[in-house]
């Protein structure tokens, strides 16, 4: 079996900020949707070599799925970011909310995630599921005759990249802190507690 490829820790920061753009624009409430519109995506992207996500996808139950973007919507799910339906919560919309001149240095990749996000929430999952079965062309095969487990997609190199994902390593570190509750609780209780001397003066 071909091995695939590990995200980076930026990789894995920037497909969690285009996936709470793409659940905060597009009603997409279902898992399996959300996989074949990142894969539509990602797939377009990297034909014009163009690296906004960075998931793999093998053939699997349903057509084209990725462990990484399952591992990621559980992530948002359990921090509380998103709802089982996939639509953001108040923490959610605080990290979107932020994100807007991020977003706007990567309109071209805004812009296919929008094209993909609008197209398959305007169709029934089933919709999506035939399109991804039979429309998506791997090896001169369609998606429903490939063998479970065969790679279908890999994340873009930086190298290969013409247009990659532009982010200033400030925001990383603000990104970093949203998404983790508990250095995000413990500095909003440090920003509130007044200040406090141990001993009797």
């Amino acid at each position: 079996m071909v091995r695939l490829s590990l995200r980076t820790p930026i990789e894995r920061m920037i497909d969690k900020l285009l996936l709470i753009y793409l659940f905060g624009t597009h009603k997409i409430i279902d898992d399996t949707k959300a996989q074949k519109t990142v894969f539509f995506a990602e797939n377009n992207m990297n034909e014009k070599r163009i690296k906004g996500f960075s998931y793999d996808f093998i053939r699997w139950n349903f057509g084209e799925f990725s462990r990484d973007l399952e591992s990621d919507l559980k992530e948002l799910k359990n921090k509380n970011f998103i709802t089982d339906n996939l639509i953001l919560t108040q923490d959610g919309e605080e990290i979107l909310n932020q994100i807007g001149s991020v977003l706007q240095k990567n309109s071209e990749i805004i812009k296919r995630i929008d094209m993909f996000g609008s197209y398959t929430e305007s169709k029934s999952l089933t919709e999506v599921k035939d399109v991804a079965y039979t429309k998506i062309i791997v090896n001169g095969k369609q998606v429903k005759d490939l063998p479970m487990g065969e790679p279908l997609l890999h994340k873009l190199d930086d190298s290969e990249a013409r247009i990659n994902f532009s982010i200033d390593t400030g925001w990383l570190g603000t990104f970093e802190v949203l998404f983790n509750p508990r250095i995000k609780d413990s500095l909003d209780v440090a920003l509130t507690e007044e200040e406090y001397i141990p001993f009797e003066v």
